[in-house]
């Protein structure tokens, strides 16, 4: 036996009276607890750490029985999360377990000094929610889960350790022979300070209660007394962890409030049950919470009758707000005028409605105008009921990645909105801006109190058409749903789920970097919920609130969706979101991948095979996985790709659309227009998609200088689509054939109407009148309004090269040129347009490197 003659000021035996075998070497005590003390020790025929916890000496027969039949239980169980038991010494006067040591020490130190990082917290929860999986899985209970119970391993992994309470499901023994409750306290599970039977789901509360402590630094109730702590634990609801670590996920922050949930049916029943939830972040909410929505959206029928039946009691005059020419005319409840004000144009949109919480409507006006260089600006003026202004300002409008052009402003005002997304009816406005040419379009909030500037909500590669609010989570707070169309991925239609409280303008998941962007800067700035594509089909959809989520129905289909966002019934193995977020990071990889991009992309779809079998996700991944590939010069198989999809998803004509256009930027010119062909003669081919196909073609027959095809692409699409499309249009289209002939006398290149798409006609037109007469005197004025119109920019800059050199100014002319040729770089690898323009970059730079002299370079 080992003996020592020295006392600890630890320990409340002296160590002399420690008798442990000589194999192991006591060397330091490392802490104490209810049950015994800890020692370091040193297994000197394994030659290992080891830990020893040395248990009180007045072990009665009966306890002595239990603790030999845990620790004989504890020694069965091998998980790379349960801390390892080594086994039990008997002695004359001791009586120890010799344990795994775990050189990080617990929790408990780490939470005494604040919160722990979030991800930090969620490694944590994974790996204990493994072990205590573990454990259910064996039928066997923990029942003492704790920050100082979970210890920390030299590579930074967490084992759940202090297996001394662990119990058989089995046993009839009872909770404690005084019959009060076993556990700590400020981690204990209502069940267990009732002294009833735990099961694994007193387990999860004590886990939720740990991880509580563990993100906010906190214990869940603290108190002075363990008698109040044991009544928060019975009957006070735990604070949302948000509202004290606001950076704190929402799915995480649902998924402890479950965890800690008074009831135990309204737990997970077991670990295996929570981890399968924690790591799709689907079914986070309690059934508690789907009980209480049920009854509200029942109350609200009734709120509503008697709001109606109270309608004529409001103080307030009930208001209506009329566009009359360009005067908003306000009438009060009789329908007699009260006040009318004037503006430059015609407003586009009004609305009356309480947007700034005094309970009096106010009167929201929207205004659009188009600026010098025809860009479309749009303003708000939000006004009092007796015509004061409150506030007035202009609609912001961020570029969208998907275009691959600097488009803003560019702000069409949509629709307003009038909804609640602070809770308890503090409705604000809302609303929808799109773009008029190109497709992205923003969600926006405006309200005095709680964002006295705009908040863009959601900038969208697509129309959106409609918003709705509900309270998802049930934490009083609602989330907005918003539904549109999204172009980047198959021109689908879309539902986002959107939380309002970051406050940053989040994109959608097909903007890749920016989508990255905004995640890497922490959970905070993760808006966007959910983002589920539908398929193609009509995006007018009409929304109801339910009890298990919400649904959008239109006139034939109906989708229902559960509180995370997601269409009921798929059974997706993840969120959409950690899906959108994987597709982001393994496309984002391609760049890099070189040999690897097939094996990058099987991966991925092996990571996602049963998501991918949904059709809307798999046209979604289809579209940007082109994109990506054709991004780093890969177009030949990002056409591949699209031609191996092409039984699955062929008789779209949009995916017939960027299948030609990916064929022609691969060089394959040829099957490039057939593909077009097919779609222009495919019979749901609608405007919007006849006019890409068209100028997919123009640009193609430009390029390639095939003067006969061009005139078949003309008639074609001229004796199909007649209706769909404008004679100005078509000359546009001639103009583009002229123009890149170079025959400047052709009357297309003359003039031509003012064109809301194809504007980029207005820039050949001014250059081609400049190589006619070689007069500088227009010039100044045209390029002050390609420079100020954000969709002419990069051509502008190219006419700017000409005017230059028209000037003599041949060395600053090339130095402009050959930076529009650069910038162009990246984007005629995906885009046809652009390839145009690239080539236009490039004579205008062999152009000015003859005028140097340097005849080789050009």
């Amino acid at each position: 036996m080992t003996t020592t003659k020295t006392a600890s000021p630890e320990s409340s035996r002296p160590i002399q009276d420690l008798r442990i075998p000589e194999r192991w070497r006591l060397e330091r005590p490392l802490g104490r607890g209810g049950q015994g003390e800890v020692w370091l020790a040193t297994d000197q025929k394994l030659k290992q750490k080891v830990a020893i916890k040395i248990l009180p000496a007045d072990i009665d027969a009966s306890q002595m029985a239990r603790i030999r039949r845990e620790v004989g239980i504890g020694r069965k169980l091998e998980h790379p999360h349960i801390l390892r038991i080594h086994e039990l010494v008997e002695s004359t006067n001791t009586l120890a377990i010799i344990m795994q040591w775990m050189p990080g020490g617990s929790l408990a130190h780490a939470a005494a000094t604040g919160p722990l990082p979030i991800e930090r917290v969620i490694e944590i929860a994974e790996q204990i929610l493994e072990g205590l999986a573990h454990l259910h899985g064996q039928r066997i209970l923990h029942r003492d889960v704790k920050p100082s119970n979970i210890l920390v391993d030299q590579d930074g992994s967490v084992r759940l350790g202090d297996l001394g309470l662990i119990r058989p499901l089995e046993s009839n023994e009872e909770v404690t022979r005084t019959n009060v409750a076993v556990g700590t306290v400020a981690f204990m599970s209502p069940e267990q300070i009732r002294a009833e039977a735990p099961s694994p789901a007193a387990d999860l509360y004590s886990l939720g209660a740990t991880l509580y402590n563990l993100i906010t630094g906190k214990k869940p109730f603290p108190a002075d007394s363990d008698l109040l702590v044991f009544e928060a634990h019975l009957n006070r609801k735990v604070e949302n962890p948000r509202k004290l670590r606001p950076e704190c996920p929402r799915w995480f922050a649902r998924f402890i409030v479950r965890l800690m949930e008074k009831k135990a049916a309204d737990r997970w029943p077991d670990a295996a049950a929570a981890l399968a939830a924690f790591r799709t972040r689907r079914g986070l909410f309690s059934p508690r919470i789907i009980r209480k929505t049920a009854l509200w959206i029942a109350a609200g029928v009734l709120v509503g009758l008697l709001g109606w039946i109270l309608a004529d009691s409001r103080t307030q005059p009930l208001l209506d707000a009329r566009t009359i020419g360009n005067d908003v005319v306000v009438f009060d409840e009789r329908g007699d005028e009260m006040w009318r004000k004037s503006y430059e144009n015609e407003p586009v949109e009004t609305l009356v409605a309480d947007v700034v919480g005094d309970a009096k409507a106010e009167i929201i006006v929207g205004l659009e105008r188009l600026d010098d260089n025809e860009t479309l600006l749009s303003s708000i003026e939000v006004l009092t009921g007796a015509g004061s202004t409150i506030a007035n300002f202009g609609v912001a409008f961020p570029g969208c990645e998907w275009t691959g052009r600097d488009i803003k402003p560019g702000a069409e005002l949509s629709r307003f909105l009038n909804l609640d997304i602070e809770g308890h009816t503090k409705h604000g406005l809302q609303w929808i801006a799109i773009h008029p040419t190109w497709s992205p379009s923003v969600l926006c909030s405006w309200g005095p109190r709680s964002n006295p500037h705009q908040q863009i909500l959601l900038s969208n590669s697509g129309h959106l058409r409609d918003a709705a609010a509900a309270d998802l989570n049930g934490d009083g707070r609602p989330e907005l749903i918003t539904w549109g169309k999204n172009n980047a991925l198959g021109y689908q239609t879309v539902v986002a789920v959107i939380d309002t409280e970051p406050g940053t303008p989040s994109p959608s998941p097909d903007q890749l970097r920016q989508w990255r962007d905004f995640r890497d800067q922490g959970p905070a700035n993760q808006s966007v919920l959910a983002y589920t594509p539908l398929g193609r089909m009509n995006a007018d959809l009409h929304f109801e609130s339910t009890a298990e989520g919400f649904k959008l129905s239109s006139k034939t289909r109906t989708f229902e969706f559960d509180r995370d966002g997601m269409p009921a019934g798929l059974s997706l193995p993840i969120s959409s979101k950690f899906f959108w977020d994987d597709l982001g990071e393994t496309l984002l990889q391609l760049g890099t991948g070189g040999d690897n991009l097939q094996q990058l992309l099987v991966a991925f779809r092996l990571r996602h095979a049963k998501i991918l079998s949904n059709d809307p996700f798999s046209l979604a991944t289809l579209f940007l996985t082109a994109r990506s590939l054709a991004l780093i010069g890969e177009a030949g198989m990002a056409a591949e790709v699209f031609e191996n999809a092409r039984a699955r998803h062929g008789d779209s004509p949009d995916f017939l659309i960027r299948q030609g256009e990916l064929l022609a930027l691969a060089g394959d010119t040829d099957q490039a227009r057939k593909v077009l062909y097919e779609a222009l003669a495919n019979p749901y081919i609608r405007g919007p998609s006849t006019l890409e196909a068209f100028t997919h073609l123009l640009f193609l027959d430009c390029l390639s200088g095939d003067n006969e095809a061009f005139q078949n692409s003309i008639d074609l699409v001229w004796s199909a689509h007649a209706g769909r499309l404008t004679e100005e249009m078509k000359n546009a289209a001639l103009a583009a054939r002229a123009f890149f002939r170079g025959a400047w006398i052709d009357p297309s290149l003359d003039s031509g109407g003012n064109l809301k798409t194809m504007k980029w006609v207005a820039v050949l037109r001014a250059w081609a009148d400049l190589e006619r007469s070689g007069d500088l005197a227009p010039t100044e004025r045209f390029l002050a309004a390609f420079k100020g119109n954000s969709e002419l920019t990069i051509l502008g800059r190219l006419y700017e090269s000409r005017v230059l050199l028209e000037q003599g100014r041949v060395q600053r002319a090339l130095s402009v040129a050959d930076e529009a040729y650069n910038d162009l770089r990246q984007s005629s690898r995906e885009s046809l347009d652009a390839l145009a323009w690239r080539s236009l970059a490039a004579g205008m730079v062999g152009r000015c490197l003859k005028e140097l002299g340097r005849e080789d370079e050009a």
